[in-house]
């Protein structure tokens, strides 16, 4: 199985789903949203505790543009 993080924005497949499939999961912190700021701050919380890694956009970005760079550049 590849260890590799999946970045998706459907509502439709939760987070549980791929973290049931063993994907190593990251949420970008800034690109979810709750009603309440208290809310989405327990979930946050919440989500990085059990199933996913809740990382910045800088972070996000970062990661990405190191995946599209071919080895040993």
């Amino acid at each position: 199985m590849i260890n590799e993080p999946i970045l998706t924005c459907s509502p439709s497949h939760p987070l549980t789903i791929w973290f049931s499939y063993n994907y190593r999961i990251a949420v970008v912190e800034e690109g979810v949203f709750d009603r309440g700021e208290v809310a989405h701050a327990i979930n946050l919380f919440d989500m990085n505790a059990k199933y996913a890694d809740v990382i910045t956009t800088e972070a996000a970005v970062s990661y990405l543009s190191s995946a599209n760079e071919a080895p040993g550049e």
